[in-house]
């Protein structure tokens, strides 16, 4: 099984609404998206042929998606104010497949993945953080 995981400084909401674009996933995963249905039993049809159906889904914080060769598991949580932990699990190869290196290039992969991810999102999108009063402001 693989994690890997990143801090982004974006609010969970702002990472998965960028997430669950369709045309971003080009920039950050490596095969674009042609659609995308955000549901438990829906489907990710690929901009290169194929479709990958979505085994469990909770909106805004997980989806997991099952591959001919892995299942992949994408988290959002929120870490202090408006960051977000987003992290991949990736099970163990199906049908006896193994990696040669022991999977050491396939773990850097989804690690330049997600750094991919957090710079066009931080790049992309601005954070939007309302300003808070202090209390004794609320009595002006």
């Amino acid at each position: 099984m693989f994690n890997v995981e990143i801090i982004i400084e974006r609010s969970p909401e702002i990472v998965w609404a960028y997430f669950t674009e369709p045309g971003n996933w080009k920039k950050w995963w490596g095969g674009g998206l042609k659609s995308a249905q955000w549901i438990k039993g829906g489907k990710l049809v690929w901009a290169l042929g194929g479709s990958s159906p979505i085994e469990d889904f909770i909106s805004g914080k997980m989806v997991q998606i099952a591959g001919s060769w892995m299942s992949t598991t994408f988290t959002f949580e929120l870490k202090g104010k408006g960051k977000t932990v987003f992290r991949i699990q990736e099970s163990s190869p199906k049908g006896g497949a193994s990696f040669n290196d022991g999977g050491a290039s396939h773990l850097s992969q989804l690690n330049s993945c997600l750094a991919k991810f957090k710079n066009y999102l931080e790049s992309e999108v601005e954070q939007t953080v309302l300003p808070t009063k202090k209390w004794w402001e609320v009595w002006k």
